[in-house]
């Protein structure tokens, strides 16, 4: 580890425990040599002296002298009583030396603020004036790793001394840089146009996630808040503020190497007040009561992360500007089908994007609700080969950009619900279990299907006569395999089939029914919003394809119901049929057709969502129902590439 980086870490102790450790030992030793008068000797530190609890004692009037030890990193404190007021520090070196300079108010020996800055060998350095209202600590440390360096130190009583005192006699090239603890603050000021203080940010301790940050505003004064990487120099976050409202930052990740500090950078953008401080706070998470999204979260690399150990707990985040993204990535072990809620608060209007790469190469956009109302996006399907990336933007400007929004993943437990992907017909088709072991006995098989039933088959396996869906994003399609199993004892060729799609809620949707070769055979009237979409038809015995996808309307109000019945037989005693034996390891799934990539009404249909200018309008039906197309061969084998819609 650099002398920097041993520097930081002991004062990160002394900020968080030294202060209540030195209280607890009795007031810190004196100089060898004090006195009371301005005629007495010349004081020497007294070694040891390597935490504030042995801090030496400074006495206004006295020169005290001492050395430190480059080699062995050695650090001398000294300490400064409140009682004896405001004061001046001069200070003499003979090499480059680290000054640390902070305070601890009393009864709250972890709330300390301090300033670091690098003094000059030669001419003497005089700091302050400075007010001390609390204790006072002067650590002296090498800036270099050879020789010994020594030193003078001279306290002087001083006027009463304004909150910017300090920092003018310490900061006139703008590199003030301060060293902060956690929970912690730094009182400073920004006394012109584009002057600028710059501060260390905490590294990382232990399993500490991340912290926040808080600068009160100052009248006449414009601030703006930059978040530096401290490896890459890179701008992380960047927070523009004004006189009246403070600058928040609640949610910030810890630097990408945990043992190097983050950097803040504090300017002023307009105006100035050499009298006037504002105070920048070091805070803990806010306790949310869930996951935090932390920043920087711009990319689908830097996504926060959403674990299913937390049981999907629901995840609080919070934007930086209008044009912020926050990146969720969820990650199981077991795959689960999820539906993603995103709750904004009042004066807040969400979007909900899935990321290219995840949603076939553009970006997909979810923006159904409007200002305080949830965005939803239904039966998300997440597994540990594939987690699923989701991302929240805004639209326009909201009202407060401090204000949390919540994100919450619900896992959907409906056995009969459709799963994904399924949006192909290979998908489609039955997947088979696999062989099982030869047993003493055969293994029974499941009974026939009688010839009155029309079997429904999902991308999991059989599904009885009925199917429930969501479609889960605007691009969504989900298609069925459909049986009609043969009856030797019919004297007819045909079965009166029907297909009846129950929207579930105020959604329009399509519904179309494709056969073994992959041409549409029918597709339903279209009803309208809220209405049941019918197809009525006779067919051959054999399989085909529905397909449902979604014109219009909130497809996450309620999942639809796909029902299929014949007409010719006397319908099943129970409309919800429950699941259907699955086939045996010997039976293989019909050969997919290819089928066509949209509908026969044009382009693959969108959520348009109410008065919102990013989604599409609304697509055409197309054309009234085409009329059925028997095969009249068997059906064509598909080719080896997965079908696209």
């Amino acid at each position: 580890m650099t002398l920097r980086g041993t520097v930081f870490f002991l004062l990160a102790g002394l900020l968080l425990g030294g202060c209540e450790s030195c209280r607890d030992s009795g007031p810190p030793r004196m100089s060898e040599g004090s006195g009371s008068g301005s005629g007495a000797e010349e004081l020497i530190e007294l070694e040891p002296n390597n935490d504030a609890a042995q801090a030496t004692r400074l006495l206004v009037g006295k020169r005290t002298s001492g050395a430190i030890d480059a080699v062995a990193a050695d650090i001398d404190y000294f300490f400064i009583q409140s009682s004896e007021g405001p004061a001046t520090l001069t200070v003499t070196v003979s090499a480059p030396t680290i000054a640390e300079i902070f305070t601890a108010e009393a009864g709250r020996p972890g709330t300390a603020t301090g300033i670091r800055f690098v003094l000059a060998p030669g001419a003497a350095k005089v700091i302050g004036p400075f007010a001390r209202a609390t204790d006072t600590y002067i650590a002296l440390s090498p800036a270099a790793s050879s020789g010994p360096v020594t030193y003078d130190l001279t306290l002087a009583q001083a006027a009463a001394a304004g909150p910017c005192d300090l920092e003018a006699s310490i900061d006139s090239d703008d590199t003030l840089t301060e060293l902060l603890g956690i929970p912690s603050r730094a009182t400073r000021c920004l006394q012109a146009a584009r002057d600028t203080d710059r501060f260390l940010l905490p590294v990382k301790q232990a399993d500490e996630p991340g912290f926040g940050l808080v600068v009160t505003p100052v009248e006449g004064v414009q601030m703006a808040l930059t978040i530096f990487d401290p490896i890459t120099k890179a701008p992380i976050v960047r927070l523009a503020g004004d006189a009246q409202r403070p600058i928040r930052l609640p949610n910030l990740r810890h630097g990408s190497d945990p043992a190097v500090a983050l950097i803040a950078e504090l300017t002023a953008s307009v105006g100035g007040s050499a009298t006037a401080a504002y105070t920048l706070s070091v805070e803990p998470l806010p306790a949310a009561g869930s996951a935090l999204e932390l920043e920087p979260n711009d990319t689908v690399e830097q996504a926060s992360v959403v674990a299913a150990a937390s049981a999907f707990a629901p995840m609080t985040g919070y934007f930086t500007s209008p044009s912020d993204v926050d990146y969720l990535r969820v990650e199981t072990e077991e795959a689960a089908v999820l539906q993603v809620v995103a709750q904004p608060p009042e004066g807040m209007d969400l979007i909900l994007t899935l990321p290219p790469a995840q949603a076939g190469g553009a970006e997909t956009v979810i923006d159904i609700g409007t200002t305080g109302v949830a965005e939803r996006l239904c039966a998300l399907p997440v597994s540990a080969a594939s987690p699923v990336v989701v991302g929240v933007r805004l639209r326009g400007q909201p009202q407060e950009l401090d204000a949390s929004y919540q994100v919450r993943f619900e896992p959907l437990s409906d056995p009969s619900y459709e799963l994904e992907p399924n949006n192909t017909a290979k998908e489609a088709v039955a997947l088979v279990p696999p062989p099982r072991k030869p047993a003493k006995k055969p293994a029974k098989k499941p009974p026939a299907p009688m010839p009155n039933e029309v079997l429904v088959y999902r991308a999991s396996g059989l599904s009885g006569s009925t199917v429930v869906g969501h479609i889960a994003t605007p691009a969504d399609v989900d298609v069925f395999r459909v049986e009609i199993p043969e009856d030797p004892s019919a004297d007819v060729t045909l079965a009166s089939v029907t297909l009846r799609l129950e929207p579930g809620g105020p959604a329009d949707y399509t519904l179309e029914l494709f056969d073994g070769d992959g041409a549409l055979v029918s597709q339903a009237a279209g009803k309208g919003v809220s209405e049941a979409e019918v197809i009525a038809i006779d067919l051959p015995n054999g399989n085909l394809y529905a397909r449902v996808s979604l014109v219009t309307g909130d497809a996450c109000a309620a999942p639809y119901r796909l029902t299929v019945s014949r007409s010719d037989f006397p319908p099943p005693p129970d409309p919800n049929l429950p699941v259907a034996p699955q086939p045996e390891g010997g039976d293989q799934p019909p050969t997919a057709p290819e089928l066509p990539p949209a509908s026969a009404g044009g382009t693959l249909p969108n959520l348009p969502g109410a008065a919102s200018p990013l989604a599409p309008a609304p697509q055409p039906r197309g054309p009234a129902p085409l009329q059925p197309r028997l095969p009249t061969s068997p059906p064509a084998v598909a080719p080896s590439d997965p079908n696209t819609f």
